[in-house]
């Protein structure tokens, strides 16, 4: 279609995202509506009016009191938290373009989320989402007959610098390394890219034996002006980020703007997020880095709330059965109510906790086991680059210098396009406490209390936009024939 990946063959209408909206903000109104008919049933009709006025058990009715208030103000201040958190910093990323024309583009794209258009949803011609640009290589034609007599296999061409014998060349700003054409090498098609060298970052797995493709393979969605080519300069400081094809960052078409790592458009918010999770009308919006912290202490909290109330509500009813007393069909409403919450938020607090403990969010999950991240690694010693280990990687990974334009006092930068196997995750750290820690905090209290804001959002200028799996990280730098400091390099 003329339209490229904008003429999709399904439409989905904004219809869906408005009640979304509507949803959210209705929601928080039913469920302090819920908590109060819940409030009422079990202090004044079951702790005051049965147990403490009806059967004089005032030991019993205090106790149950003062467990039912610790909970219910735990779960209220956590929900209350977080719905401040939603409304007031909902973790938009900043728009770093303003041009007119990108304006003007904006107005004529559907919004859809990351989630939709990358994983099940509308799937549009002539483009390709980042989620299936990166799982899906494509084959690419090798040579299947071994290299004649006399000729060097590929490890032993990378390590003296071709199939020829002839020296390694030096990377300078704007020449790129190319590939040899003999026989241990890979045809690619022609490229508007700086290189047409294969991506390096594994070698071969069930799926995908050539463990790489070319640097060309598919076309992302890239800024529709100059403009939007201006805002990259807090990318190209740092040591590693989640890069395109190109070599540069993730780009939104409809926000028109560079997506930092782990941010996801939203579109019922039709603003790109940080750290996105997911959109949660119960909550009243979006959850994300801001609002991740308080969300599992509600839930978590919730769970227990709702625990408790089950347990409490279920025995003294039985016992009120036994007695021969009435039912109470405010009684059965509440502890109906309190069983579907319970389930609700005990299904919330237990995958939130598996969340947590990979360190990926709900979008990331949806493919955990096979997604691919394809990152730009600094080469501080671009020069002095030692071949690829063929022990890992039977390919050059390509090296690109950003800014590919530098502007007065910018400085160009050697990056090195790598790819994960299928399944790493490279912001998974070392040990549980520390997933954890990350996002709750690092004391007693900042797990228990919705005071602190999370780690999360304490991003470190130099290394990335979050914290990187060191072990990952040191593997895929020895792939690609990056330098690494000896105590990295076991």
């Amino acid at each position: 279609m003329g339209n490229g990946w904008l003429g999709a063959k399904e439409v989905r209408g904004p219809s869906k995202h408005a009640l979304n909206r509507w949803v959210s903000y209705t929601m928080p109104v039913i469920m302090a509506g819920l908590v109060g008919f819940a409030t009422w049933v079990f202090v004044a009709l079951i702790c005051v009016n049965h147990l403490l006025i009806g059967q004089g058990r005032k030991g019993t009715a205090i106790a149950l009191l003062v467990v039912y208030l610790v909970l219910l103000l735990l779960m209220s201040s956590t929900y209350l938290r977080l719905l401040w958190v939603v409304s007031a910093d909902p973790g938009f990323v900043t728009n770093q373009s303003t041009d007119s024309e990108n304006e003007k583009f904006m107005g004529s794209v559907e919004s859809r989320s990351d989630a939709e258009i990358g994983l099940g949803g509308v799937q549009a011609e002539g483009w390709r989402s980042e989620e299936e640009t990166i799982r899906s290589p494509e084959p690419m034609p090798v040579a299947e007959s071994p290299p004649e007599d006399g000729a060097e296999s590929l490890p032993d061409a990378l390590q003296s610098g071709s199939a020829k014998g002839t020296p390694r060349p030096a990377l300078s700003p704007g020449a790129m390394v190319q590939p040899t054409n003999g026989p241990s090498t890979m045809p690619f098609p022609a490229s508007p890219y700086p290189s047409h060298q294969p991506l390096a970052g594994h070698g071969a797995f069930p799926g995908n034996p050539l463990g790489s493709r070319p640097y060309c393979a598919y076309g992302p969605p890239r800024p529709n002006t100059s403009a939007g080519y201006q805002n990259l300069d807090e990318w190209f400081q740092r040591d590693a980020f989640v890069c395109e094809n190109d070599g540069l960052p993730r780009w939104c078409v409809h926000c028109q703007l560079w997506k930092p790592d782990r941010s996801h458009h939203c579109s019922e918010l039709q603003r790109c997020v940080w750290r996105m999770d997911h959109f949660c009308p119960w909550v009243g919006g979006v959850v994300a880095e801001p609002s991740y912290k308080f969300f599992y202490q509600m839930v978590f909290y919730g769970a227990l709330y709702c625990l408790f109330l089950i347990i409490s509500i279920a025995v003294i009813f039985r016992q009120q059965i036994s007695d021969g007393g009435n039912q109470d069909p405010r009684w059965v409403a509440c502890l109906a109510l309190t069983c579907v919450f319970g389930l609700f938020s005990g299904g919330m607090a237990g995958s939130t906790t598996q969340l947590i403990y990979r360190n990926v969010s709900t979008i990331e999950s949806l493919n955990y086991k096979t997604k691919v991240y394809q990152l730009a690694l600094h080469d501080p010693n671009p020069t002095q680059t030692p071949p690829p280990s063929p022990q890992i990687s039977a390919v050059a990974p390509t090296r690109i210098w950003l800014p590919r334009e530098p502007g007065p006092g910018q400085r160009q930068r050697c990056f090195a396009i790598v790819r994960t196997r299928p399944g790493d995750n490279p912001w998974r750290l070392a040990s549980t406490l520390e997933n954890f820690e990350e996002v709750l905090g690092y004391s007693f209290w900042d797990w228990w209390l919705p005071i602190k804001r999370s780690p999360l959002e304490a991003k470190k200028s130099g290394e990335g936009w979050y914290r990187w799996n060191e072990k990952l990280l040191a593997r895929l730098k020895r792939q690609a024939g990056i330098a690494q400091p000896s105590s990295q390099s076991n």
